[in-house]
């Protein structure tokens, strides 16, 4: 019988767990799944396709680039866009529009906070594995995830599709 890892989550109030990456950051990510009550294979297969579990992954790589990649601009081990986040849409800016630096800064240190970024990208995927069109389907969720009314490009699929496979292979280990 092999062990279930024990993964302490962080608790409201206290300080936001260290950088994660690979192996560490998945266990991380099965324990938030079990918390918020979604299949571990889904938010494990979106991190690995998102950003290969890196929780510090930032695309563009260097925020001098910001502006030349904009709307595309997306960090965490979840790939939060910028434009189309939340704290984005709290703030009535249109995503069409670059908002400078400091603002995309202030908005993508939410998604490099891993529990919040986990928490928001289990809330879309639960919302999203509930939609009629997608009917529960792991795959199709995380098309939604990356194109909510449309398809992916053929590199996003092949990036879902690979990291469900990664994520099978991981959850194996675990013997769960």
């Amino acid at each position: 019988m092999v062990a279930r890892p024990v993964i302490v989550l962080q608790q409201e109030g206290m300080d936001t767990p260290p950088p994660l990456r690979g192996e560490a950051l998945a266990r991380y990510i099965v324990a938030v799944a079990d918390r918020e009550n979604l299949p571990r294979r889904v938010l494990l297969a979106l991190a690995y396709a998102e950003s290969t579990w890196d929780a510090q992954k930032r695309r563009p790589v260097s925020q001098a680039q910001d502006a030349a990649f904009w709307p595309d601009v997306s960090g965490g081990a979840f790939q939060q866009t910028v434009a189309f986040s939340d704290e984005f849409a709290a703030r009535g800016l249109n995503s069409n529009n670059y908002p400078g630096a400091q603002i995309t800064g202030e908005i993508l240190s939410r998604y490099f906070d891993l529990d919040h970024a986990a928490r928001v990208a289990a809330r879309k995927l639960r919302t999203l594995l509930a939609r009629p069109d997608v009917g529960g389907d792991h795959l199709l969720a995380l098309f939604r995830y990356n194109k909510p009314n449309g398809t992916p490009s053929p590199q996003a699929q092949q990036n879902y599709r690979n990291g469900l496979v990664k994520t099978d292979e991981f959850l194996a280990t675990l013997g769960s």
